[in-house]
C-alpha cells in the first residue's frame, strides 16, 4: 500500500519539476515580449499562473 503512494509523490514531484522548468526556460525569456505587447491583464494572468 505504501509503494502505491510512494509512486504518486513521485509521479507529483516529476510534474511540480517540468512545470518548473517550463516557468523557468519557457516563460521567463519571453516574459518582456508579453509584457510590451500584451496587455497588462493578461501578463498579470501569466504571472498569477506561472508563479501559482
Amino acid at each position: 500500500m505504501a509503494g502505491i503512494f510512494r509512486k504518486i509523490k513521485q509521479i507529483a514531484q516529476k510534474i511540480g519539476e517540468g512545470a518548473n522548468w517550463a516557468n523557468q526556460h519557457i516563460y521567463k525569456p519571453i516574459k518582456p515580449f508579453v509584457n510590451a505587447l500584451a496587455p497588462a491583464i493578461v501578463s498579470k494572468g501569466l504571472q498569477a499562473a506561472s508563479s501559482g
